[in-house]
């Protein structure tokens, strides 16, 4: 049996809006407007509609 000391949580590849605002700190209409200008990547769920953004982007974002 391997033992899980070595494991690392692993970070979400993608981040529903909300959690982007709080990560962020500021409105959703900001987030949508990161989007629209490309500074954020956005993935759509066709199952429930919501929309995503991914981590890559955001760790971008956050270190431009």
């Amino acid at each position: 049996m391997s033992s899980m000391s070595n494991y690392k949580p692993i970070e979400p590849a993608l981040f529903t809006i909300s959690q982007v605002t709080q990560k962020l700190n500021c409105e959703r209409k900001t987030i949508m407007s990161l989007v629209r200008e490309g500074k954020l990547k956005a993935k759509r769920n066709h199952i429930r509609g919501k929309i995503w953004i991914t981590a890559k982007s955001l760790n971008a974002y956050v270190e431009s």
